[in-house]
């Protein structure tokens, strides 16, 4: 079940970075539009290079080609998301939600969960269950099997009833009984280290994803407070001087670039932080708020 919902979290958050990667590709290509327009516009009046027109044209078909590119991915997720929800093919295609970066309890709490939850582990520690009651029925086999039996028959009334009481003890045969045993607390030991070792396994990737949501929240903040209201201030300084004639187009389009990269940038550091988060809760067996 948890693999199932596992694969639909991800298809939905590629769905989702897809459809804002769209979105940002789209917004830019309103800008692009500008600058082009702006390089013509000087190139007309003997102020710009045909080669900055140029280069304004390629940053566009550039542009259409990322929208082509996106669109295929996001045509690929529908495609799996309606798989897995068994919908059909030709049904209306599903409009995600815009991500946000959820916050998640710190690594004890996760820890806990995991060794209460998770289904593997569970399954582990009920198998050693049973081995601990195979190995205590075995310790039970070298104990001695006493047994009382009482039987009273009635005869005629000029006779006594009939009385008979018995008592018999069973030896166990004590090399089969140890060989049981010994094999019995074999697989106990076996079992208890199974679990140890996955319990081990699971809490080693559980770091890993850890490493990876805090690593991709620090990103989302450099991102959100620093990268991209920077860029965007010195893409709207170079697009007012491009007009007055105050800004070279290179330093414009290294503005718009880097505007264009780090919105895009932002939109999968998202996805991914969304999607190490589901691969948490698959481990953990629980859903995260």
């Amino acid at each position: 079940v948890w693999n199932v919902l596992n694969r639909l979290k991800l298809a939905y958050f590629q769905l989702a970075a897809s459809q804002s990667i769209i979105s940002v590709l789209g917004k830019n290509q309103q800008v692009a539009d500008q600058i082009e327009q702006g390089a013509e516009a000087r190139y007309r009046v003997g102020e710009g290079m045909q080669q900055d027109v140029l280069r304004a044209q390629l940053e566009r078909t550039k542009l259409l080609n990322g929208l082509s590119m996106q669109r295929r991915e996001s045509a690929q997720a529908q495609v799996v998301l309606k798989a897995l929800l068994n919908r059909p093919a030709e049904s209306p295609d599903l409009i995600p939600e815009a991500l946000s970066a959820r916050h998640i309890p710190g690594s004890d709490v996760l820890i806990a969960k995991l060794r209460d939850n998770n289904p593997e582990l569970q399954v582990s520690a009920e198998q050693v269950s049973q081995r601990r009651a195979a190995v205590e029925l075995a310790k039970r086999e070298k104990k001695p099997d006493f047994g009382v039996q009482y039987m009273w028959q009635h005869t005629a009334d000029n006779f006594r009833d009939y009385y008979m009481g018995t008592f018999s003890i069973k030896l166990p045969n004590r090399s089969r009984v140890r060989a049981a045993e010994g094999e019995s607390q074999a697989k106990l030991a076996q079992a208890e280290a199974e679990k140890e070792s996955r319990l081990k396994q699971m809490e080693s990737d559980l770091g890993e994803q850890l490493a990876v949501v805090q690593a991709t929240e620090q990103q989302l903040k450099v991102y959100e407070e620093g990268l991209i209201p920077q860029s965007e201030a010195a893409l709207n300084a170079g697009l007012a001087g491009y007009r007055a004639g105050k800004q070279e187009y290179q330093g414009l389009l290294a503005s718009f670039s880097d505007t264009l990269q780090l919105a895009i940038g932002r939109e999968r550091t998202l996805a991914e932080h969304e999607a190490t988060i589901a691969r948490i809760e698959g481990l953990i067996g629980e859903e995260l708020q």
